[in-house]
């Protein structure tokens, strides 16, 4: 069996709804924020990066990535096709239901695991993790008196080796109660469907979950909480639908008859909001902006 090196932090299943051409190795557009240059590139290439999630230290080191790949992509690729199945079936009407609460427990769970293993959430536990372990380090001291050499040489291992925190961060991710919590607080919002119809594209990212805050427009990840009225959640489905999750008591809570709807957006007519979704994308993200076409991310340099 092959040793799955390259590992994607946005899964491959989700990049070929933005994808063009029918080969076995479809192309996506690209972005690179940090270099301003837009270029195509082979999906299996894309949103990843050799040994992102392997621990050398442990007995079977890959098992996080085939986690992924074994027991959440499938979810997240059936249910995308599905989704994109029915709304681009020419008898579907405005306002309909197109998902279940079963569909959309698995979306609200996809979307979690899709914010909690990105390059942005590693960087941020990162951060976290080197500003605590001085502290955490300090209390060790303190409880058990004085420490051995060896017990010193331990301590110091854990800021010096890389495998520590990398294994700590990955079960962290993977704590049932707060998956679960955060799953809850999702599934709590009022799920809507925008499909746009004709003159504009929806690009996504490395970064696809976008968090923005209603009143500020602010999406810099980690500043608006899921448990926020005026958050608002966007998640790109396809190049031409986009899911938005709404807090139950936005506006009232007027939106929640509308959960697990579709609703049709003329491009022509609400380019404004379009528009604002793709650059916000671009905002967030750590680096690149993924897109059907090269005109959609010219408009974005």
């Amino acid at each position: 069996m092959s040793e799955p090196r390259k590992q994607h932090y946005v899964p491959q299943v989700y990049l070929r709804s933005f994808a063009y051409g029918k080969d076995k190795n479809p192309k996506i557009y690209v972005l690179s924020k940090s270099k301003q240059k837009i270029y195509p590139a082979n999906v299996s290439d894309s949103a990843a990066e050799r040994d992102f999630y392997t621990i050398d230290s442990i007995e079977d080191k890959f098992v996080w990535e085939r986690h992924y790949a074994t027991c959440i992509e499938p979810i997240l690729g059936q249910l995308i096709t599905k989704l994109r199945q029915r709304c681009e079936t020419v008898l579907i009407q405005n306002h309909a239901v197109i998902m279940s609460q079963d569909e959309k427990f698995k979306l609200a769970l996809s979307m979690v695991f899709q914010f909690l293993r990105g390059k942005q959430t590693r960087e941020y536990e990162q951060s976290l993790y080197d500003r605590l372990l001085p502290e955490v380090t300090d209390q060790t001291r303190a409880r058990f008196g004085p420490l051995s050499p060896e017990q010193e040489q331990l301590l110091q291992s854990f800021a010096d080796e890389k495998r520590y925190f990398k294994e700590i961060a990955m079960q962290a991710i993977f704590r049932k109660e707060s998956i679960e919590k955060m799953v809850g607080l999702i599934m709590q919002r009022t799920f809507v469907v925008y499909k746009i119809i004709g003159g504009q594209e929806l690009v996504t990212s490395d970064n696809p979950v976008v968090f923005i805050d209603l009143n500020t427009h602010d999406a810099t990840p980690f500043k608006n909480g899921m448990a926020n009225t005026t958050t608002l959640i966007y998640y790109p489905i396809s190049s031409n639908l986009l899911l938005a999750a709404y807090h139950p008591d936005l506006y009232l809570g007027l939106l929640e008859d509308y959960d697990c709807q579709i609703e049709m957006l003329d491009g022509t007519k609400e380019h404004t909001f379009i528009r604002t979704h793709n650059k916000k994308q671009k905002e967030q993200c750590y680096d690149y902006v993924y897109a059907h076409s090269k005109e959609i991310l010219d408009t974005l340099i």
